[in-house]
């Protein structure tokens, strides 16, 4: 009797030292929980407040835009890109639907693969809220100019282009997409910015 008792005593030993290393195990995920989620917030901080309103309603307004969006072979090009690319220029006539084109690739990111859209203005912005360990896809317009080349822009991108380079270097999933009219971009641009030939995708009238 006194030997199954010892027994008992034993396996309950061993689940009580099994439980407390579960509930050690646990306090730690949540430990690791709360300090993403701070980080998380020490990211988001970073964006101003007039910034997030902006970024929110163009979403808002291409979500819509999305909505009817027809799907060509030239979007899927641009999408079958983008997976082995990590930064692409869709460059087209005025009219052509490239803005279309980049948002429409950028909510199919969000809706299979969970990529946070990030609408942005210029180079800098990607350096700044650019967020390590997260899906993000980062879109620029007219990059380098709307009507023709902003030289100020020019130099903006020549300055920002090797951080820029440096993040698409990681390993995080971080795209970049921008947008070009036909009449402004040139290969120049390309050697001018360090950017390889083949990022660049050409679609025709829509």
């Amino acid at each position: 009797m006194q030997e199954v008792d010892e027994k008992i005593a034993s396996l309950i030993a061993i689940e009580k030292s099994s439980l407390e290393k579960q509930i050690d195990a646990n306090d730690s995920e949540k430990q690791k929980l709360k300090g993403k989620i701070s980080k998380l917030e020490d990211d988001i901080g970073k964006v101003p407040y007039h910034l997030l309103e902006l970024q929110k309603e163009t979403l808002m307004n291409w979500s819509n835009e999305h909505a009817k969006f027809v799907v060509t072979k030239a979007v899927q090009y641009v999408y079958q890109r983008i997976q082995t690319e990590k930064l692409v220029v869709i460059i087209g006539p005025t009219g052509s639907g490239k803005s279309a084109c980049a948002y429409h690739v950028a909510f199919r990111l969000k809706n299979e693969y969970g990529y946070a859209i990030v609408p942005t203005r210029q180079p800098s912005d990607i350096t700044q809220y650019y967020i390590p360990g997260t899906n993000q896809v980062i879109i620029i317009d007219d990059f380098v100019g709307t009507y023709a080349l902003d030289e100020a822009e020019a130099v903006a991108w020549v300055k920002e282009c090797p951080f820029i380079h440096k993040i698409l270097s990681n390993k995080d999933q971080t795209e970049v997409i921008l947008t070009c009219r036909k009449s402004i971009w040139h290969p120049e641009i390309c050697e001018r910015f360090k950017l390889q030939l083949s990022y660049a995708i050409y679609i025709q009238m829509s």
